[in-house]
Formats: structure tokens, sequence, C-alpha cells
């Protein structure tokens, strides 16, 4: 994450410098460096998410590993196939997260591949130690977020650095 950061920074200053004429030759040597040492002090970087807060999220019936696809997964998982109408069962009823995964698993299967899935298999791993999704872990996961949200824990902000 903050390699592409860093690029991203490094990128946009190239490409003004460039722009900018005889000011890129003002730039003081190092520049680089003291931009990496600083990002590398910053705990957090915003990626844009869309998540509930927890106050929202406790009143839901999607209080457990398909909060996970609330979003971007989500889509996915329809551009798989996977039929809209299955989003009621999924988000809007009480239903074990065991069935829930067993709705998903096919598509699951064809967009695990993709990098907001894979972000969401490094966010179980990183926060809750759940190397994997599948008919085994859904129901621990399911019990860790809630354990998480119940007990007032911040696991859900804090993200282990890499």
């Amino acid at each position: 994450m903050k390699f592409r950061f860093v690029f991203f920074i490094l990128f946009a200053a190239v490409i003004s410098g460039e722009t900018q004429g005889q000011a890129s030759q003002s730039i003081a040597q190092g520049f680089e460096s003291r931009i990496r040492e600083y990002i590398d002090t910053l705990r957090i970087i915003d990626n844009h998410e869309h998540l509930f807060p927890p106050e929202i999220l406790k009143q839901t019936q999607f209080f457990d590993f398909i909060s996970l696809f609330q979003q971007y997964g989500y889509d996915y998982l329809i551009s798989a196939g996977m039929p809209p109408s299955y989003f009621n069962s999924l988000f809007n009823e009480e239903v074990a997260p065991e069935k829930k995964w067993e709705l998903i698993e096919p598509f699951w299967n064809m967009t695990f591949n993709t990098s907001i899935n894979r972000l969401i298999l490094l966010g179980i791993k990183n926060l809750y130690g759940i190397n994997t999704l599948n008919t085994q872990t859904v129901g621990p996961l399911s019990d860790k977020i809630r354990e998480a949200y119940n007990n007032g824990s911040t696991a859900y902000l804090e993200i282990p650095a890499v």
C-alpha cells in the first residue's frame, strides 16, 4: 500500500516538474527519500472505503462475514453471475453465515483472485487471523467480527504494519 502511494507521489512530482520547466531544477537533492521517510511515518492512509459505522452495523442482519462484501465485493459476485435476488437473503434476512456462504461460494470461486477480494482475504488474515474463506471459517470469522464490534474493540480500524 505504501509503495503505491509513494509511487503516485513520485509520479506526480515528476510530471509536475516537467510542466514547470526551470522550477524542477530548484528541487533539493534527496526529495524522494524525504517523501518516502515522511510517508513511512504515517500510520494510516485513507483508501476511501464505504464501511458502515459500528452503531449502524449492529442494527442490521449482516453483522457477520457478509459485511465484508457490503461494497465492491458484492459487485464482483454479481458480475460473476450471482443473482441480484440473493441480496435479500444475504443482507436483509436473518440467515446463518454458513447458509450465506453456500449462496456465494460458487461466485466467490470465480472472483477470489480479483483485487477487491484479495483485499478481503488480506483483511481477514491481518485483522482476525483467518487465512481463507470457506464453509469452516465463515462461522468463526463472523463470531470474531461480532466480538470486535461488541467489545468496543477498534480491530476493524487498526491495520497492522506490513
